[in-house]
């Protein structure tokens, strides 16, 4: 959590540093100003933005801002349930995370920020975006693996559709990384 409110932070304090003294008061009153609570964490006007546009560059369908404020409310919600079981996923995590979340662009991590920074997006909201989907999976896979039995015929049936290559094409021509 500390970890990630000093990302907040850093933006606005970087924000503030580049647009000078004069100019702070009113990035801070707007911009980094909470403007949605979730149990004890804030949601900045900024985080909405950025998230919108990052949506907007996914094409991600229906309205842009609507749906990046649900998803960052959704988001706090993940993030207090993993903090509650000790969930805490490592730089080297997130790191990978970004770099498999940008070989679906045919980009690695760095190519994708750089994309991302020049259509507005800085590399810190895209690093939050990966880091809680990151959370929520590893959240999601302790909680439910372990309910989780496969028997001898769903190997010999996954065994089938490997080895006929067009049943399992088929499975996998809507993943955008594939086409």
């Amino acid at each position: 959590m500390r970890k990630f409110l000093a990302a907040i932070a850093l933006p606005a304090l970087a924000a503030s540093v580049l647009i000078g003294p004069g100019a702070a008061p009113a990035v801070s009153q707007n911009l980094f100003a909470p403007v949605i609570k979730v149990n004890d964490q804030a949601i900045t006007r900024y985080e909405i933005e950025q998230r919108a546009r990052m949506l907007t560059l996914f094409r991600a369908p229906g309205n842009a801002r609507e749906l990046a404020r649900e998803q960052l409310i959704e988001e706090r919600l993940k993030l207090d349930a993993a903090n509650a079981t000790g969930i805490v996923i490592e730089e080297e995590d997130i790191q990978a995370g970004m770099e498999e979340f940008a070989s679906r662009a045919n980009m690695d991590a760095e190519q994708f920020i750089r994309a991302l920074e020049g259509a507005g997006v800085s590399a810190e909201s895209y690093r939050a975006f990966v880091s809680a989907g990151l959370t929520w999976r590893e959240l999601v896979g302790a909680r439910f693996a372990p309910r989780v039995s496969v028997s001898e015929a769903d190997i010999e049936r996954a065994r089938a559709a490997a080895s006929g290559r067009r049943a399992a094409q088929g499975m996998l021509n809507w993943l955008p990384h594939t086409r």
